[in-house]
């Protein structure tokens, strides 16, 4: 038996603005999100979500995300295995 289960389509652009709404807006629960962009990170620890930038300052965070594209440097770094 075919089960089908519906597929939803979004542009890029829009699921970007509703992520980024909904990580820096102030109407969920616990405290906003803090976003930093345009900085080159040189160094991270997945485990303990420690990040170091290129200008010498350190991002302590509950959660990391890589996002820079297909080859997220930081993945190739520390020889992480991407999951699905």
């Amino acid at each position: 038996m075919l089960i089908l289960k519906p597929n939803y389509a979004v542009h890029r652009v829009d699921l970007h603005n509703e992520l980024m709404r909904l990580a820096l807006g102030s109407d969920g629960p616990g405290h906003p999100c803090k976003l930093t962009l345009g900085s080159a990170v040189v160094d991270c620890d997945p485990e303990t979500a420690i990040v170091t930038l290129a200008d010498g300052k350190i991002l302590h965070a509950d959660l990391l995300v890589g996002a820079d594209g297909v080859k997220v440097q930081f993945v190739a770094q520390k020889d992480l295995k991407p999951t699905n």
